[in-house]
């Protein structure tokens, strides 16, 4: 295993890593480079992903965002007629999050967290933004929070930006650059 051709490992392991033990896993890479060894040790075991899918985190807080701010607004913040530039804003968050499943699906790769991808998709919305449908998420909760004018539903979009950044992003894009390695650091680089 390894000792003279290192991309036979790597393809297996590019279909099996999230499913192996950890001691299996370090013996199976303990002779790459630094910099794959640590990339692979970033992403979490298969077993480890037991959060929510980011539509039910988003659901939840979505309901929670709108509870807050009619039983405990903590603070209005923004007054009521400039409240309506949140609606207009709804659309910018469909374009982004509608276009972006758009795109993983033409390219038959999954749109699902934790799930091997198939391809490196670069265009459109992905050519602004490495996470188009977060970002679409994020927007509607920042045009939500917007609309409803108080401090408590700005506190939800606070939240579901964590969640994303800790539970799915990073994970993922520590995923991709073992996949598609050079290739996504150069993506990497000309988005944000």
């Amino acid at each position: 295993w390894g000792k003279r051709d290192q991309s036979v490992d790597e393809k297996f392991l590019k279909k099996h890593y999230r499913k192996m033990p950890r001691t299996m896993l370090r013996y199976a890479i303990e002779k790459f480079a630094e910099s794959k060894r640590q990339a692979y040790l970033k992403v979490k075991y298969e077993k480890e992903n037991h959060f929510a899918p980011p539509f039910f985190c988003f659901f939840v807080l979505l309901m929670a965002a709108i509870f807050l701010d009619f039983l405990f607004p903590v603070r209005e913040i923004i007054l009521f007629p400039y409240r309506f530039f949140g609606l207009s804003l709804v659309a910018i968050r469909g374009f982004f999050k509608l276009v972006g499943r758009q795109f993983v699906q033409k390219s038959q790769t999954t749109v699902k967290p934790f799930k091997k991808v198939s391809c490196l998709i670069t265009k459109e919305p992905f050519r602004l933004s490495r996470h188009p449908m977060y970002l679409g998420m994020v927007k509607f909760f920042f045009s939500l929070a917007i609309f409803l004018g108080s401090l408590s539903a700005f506190l939800s979009l606070f939240i579901m930006f964590l969640i994303l950044e800790k539970k799915f992003i990073s994970d993922e894009e520590t995923s991709m650059k073992i996949f598609f390695g050079s290739d996504y650091e150069v993506y990497q680089r000309k988005t944000k």
